[in-house]
């Protein structure tokens, strides 16, 4: 977890959290392999990468958390630590992000894009839902 501190004093204490995780199931019983880049190690490089950029050209208004977390595949463990022992106040998280998984469409009849919780914020997903013409 890190955090890349708001250059608006005003606004720093407003956050948006982007979220990758890093564990993945392992192998089944037999022995075969359950290959977790698409899953696991796409979303990771995306938020390390954001977090490098943001270093290298400055940082926005508001303050990012990253945070890399595991226990997703058994029930989104460590974000439910998290939430009970936050190291912000889960009141100044404006919006979180959680890259996963990243590169190809998850199922056949799946976009590349699936976003949950727009119910929360539905000027959000009016602005998204403007960029639709613009995906391919």
């Amino acid at each position: 977890m890190g955090i890349i501190e708001g250059s608006d004093p005003a606004r720093a204490h407003e956050t948006l959290v982007v979220m990758a995780h890093w564990d993945h199931l392992g192998v089944t019983e037999d022995g075969a392999v359950y290959n977790g880049a698409f899953d696991n190690a796409g979303g990771t490089a995306l938020a390390l990468e954001v977090a490098r950029l943001f270093v290298e050209y400055g940082a926005p208004a508001r303050s990012i958390l990253f945070m890399f977390t595991d226990g997703e595949e058994g029930g989104l463990d460590s974000p439910k630590a998290w939430l009970e022992e936050p190291t912000i106040d889960p009141d100044d998280v404006l919006l979180a992000l959680s890259a996963d998984p990243l590169g190809r469409a998850l199922l056949p009849d799946y976009g590349p894009i699936v976003l949950s919780g727009t119910e929360q914020s539905p000027s959000l997903l009016e602005r998204i839902r403007g960029l639709e013409d613009r995906s391919d």
